[in-house]
């Protein structure tokens, strides 16, 4: 029969003599209880610093002829470090040491130095076993065993995954004779010195954030053809091994070609560990202007607790051929007055066709003068007509923009009233490109900030305002206004009040 739950009494078996002994409470491994079982710790033999990330190795070891089970997982004796990346489950295995068979449970975790120190550092951890004393008369491990040391029960079948500790043990067919005995232990490593330091402050680069390990920096070509106006995204990868929660760059710096957005950083670490991976940045980037520009290098500074000293890697610089805004017109193609296109001299008939232009009453076809005249009343009809229909075209088009600038102003006031600062700002974006592109007669999303400073200058300083905080809420969301919504609503009216009188 199996036994009961940790806390149950074994009772005897029938026609024996022996009787299990149960201890309460957890205390420290008798000797004879500390060769059945006991813990190790493998880690870095070297200096550690703040900020550094190890792999380290906890290792428990139970004799054979043990069943055993953990009351809770591994834990450090010292509040200066932090483990994390602990293992579930303990990877199993059987070893020989000195001769013995141990059943080897492995877990693997992550060690981070939380402050500098210098002193003792195990590992604890809380069991509960169960063995039988042998009697004083010696016996045969194949009389104990059979011909399998662990014969007839596997000590972590169960205890390790949430099961009955002693599931699967059945301690009277184990034995003939002895004493069960079960114990709560907590083993614990015998404690090393371990020394942590902070990256030095000699040499320390100006950009360091704190990040130790080893890594690299690499930055991708962007993806589309770069424009005026138009947001552009860059990407960075930062790969090696290290602590990667320290790892940060500050991006490209905006400049007078070059308006530039928060940087964002995610973590995809490998199959292997969580200490190897690839970090990667994304930021956002607005051309102001056309031609070549060039992006800066990009470098991030790391300590290298090995070679222990500051390394500073970067970026290739990056160079981009910007195209003009869409819709612009193209340098150097204005038109030459009609002055300029003749040489400088104005255009006169040279007189070889005036001879044969008379008066029409001289001329022979004056007897269909009446039916002259009807045809010119018709051509007049035409030509009023025609001069009319650009005008109407024209009015029928400004009434189109009229309402698609009320629609706008609905959305951008029912987002104000709700405080949503970015569906605020997208309306009022809207509602100035569609005035401003009727203005400049081209398609209203065409409109950019480029545009507004190259055709409105100083005075479309407001507008181009407006314009960089709707990019920025939509390009960098999270970034709040430091003004309140009405006093951006106000601002709006106020420059369609002044395009609508200029």
């Amino acid at each position: 029969a199996h036994t009961a739950p940790i806390r149950a009494t074994v009772a005897d078996a029938p026609a024996r003599s022996s009787a299990p002994q149960a201890s309460s409470g957890a205390r420290e491994p008798a000797p004879a209880e500390a060769a059945r079982a006991f813990i190790k710790l493998e880690m870095p033999a070297r200096t550690l610093y703040v900020g550094e990330a190890v792999p380290v190795k906890i290792r428990a070891y139970f004799r054979a002829g043990t069943s055993a089970g953990t009351r809770g997982p591994p834990t450090l004796s010292s509040d200066a470090f932090m483990l994390s990346e602990l293992s579930d489950k303990p990877a199993q295995t059987q070893v020989e040491i000195r001769g013995e068979n141990y059943l080897q449970a492995t877990w693997t975790a992550v060690l981070s130095p939380a402050k500098p120190s210098k002193g003792k550092l195990g590992v604890e951890l809380p069991v509960e076993i169960a063995y039988r004393e042998q009697p004083r008369q010696r016996r045969s491990v194949v009389d104990m065993f059979g011909s399998d040391p662990f014969g007839g029960m596997d000590p972590f079948s169960d205890p390790f995954f949430g099961g009955d500790p002693f599931a699967g043990f059945d301690i009277d067919s184990m034995f003939d004779t002895g004493v069960v005995k079960r114990r709560e232990l907590t083993l614990r490593t015998s404690a090393r010195t371990v020394t942590v330091l902070e990256p030095p402050l000699d040499g320390r680069p100006a950009g360091y954030t704190g990040a130790v390990g080893t890594f690299d920096v690499a930055i991708d070509p962007p993806t589309g053809e770069p424009r005026v106006g138009e947001p552009l995204a860059l990407t960075f990868r930062a790969s090696g091994t290290g602590n990667f929660e320290r790892v940060s760059i500050t991006g490209v710096a905006e400049s007078d070609a070059l308006k530039t957005y928060s940087i964002k950083g995610t973590f995809t670490p490998s199959a292997a560990s969580k200490l190897t991976g690839t970090k990667t940045f994304t930021q956002t980037i607005v051309p102001t202007r056309a031609g070549e520009l060039e992006v800066p290098s990009v470098a991030l500074s790391f300590f290298d607790p090995e070679k222990k000293t500051y390394v500073t890697t970067s970026t290739t610089p990056l160079k981009l051929d910007v195209r003009s805004a869409r819709g612009a017109a193209a340098p150097g193609l204005d038109m030459p007055a009609a002055s300029e296109r003749a040489g400088g001299r104005a255009l006169i008939d040279s007189g070889e066709t005036q001879g044969a232009l008379q008066p029409r009453f001289r001329q022979a076809s004056f007897w269909i003068l009446p039916g002259l005249l009807v045809l010119a009343t018709g051509l007049l009809v035409g030509a009023a007509w025609w001069r009319r229909s650009p005008r109407i075209a024209s009015v029928l088009a400004s009434r189109r923009v009229d309402r698609a600038v009320h629609r706008s102003l609905l959305d951008m006031n029912r987002a104000a009233a709700a405080g949503d600062s970015p569906g605020f700002f997208v309306a009022a974006r809207t509602v100035l490109q569609t005035r401003l592109g009727e203005r400049f007669g081209i398609a209203p999303d065409a409109v950019t900030a480029a545009d507004v400073d190259a055709r409105l200058g100083a005075r479309g300083a407001a507008i181009r305002s407006v314009f960089e905080h709707a990019d920025g809420v939509e390009y960098a969301p999270g970034i709040a206004s430091k003004q309140p919504l009405d006093h951006w609503r106000r601002i709006v009216r106020e420059e369609l009040a002044r395009l609508e009188v200029s």
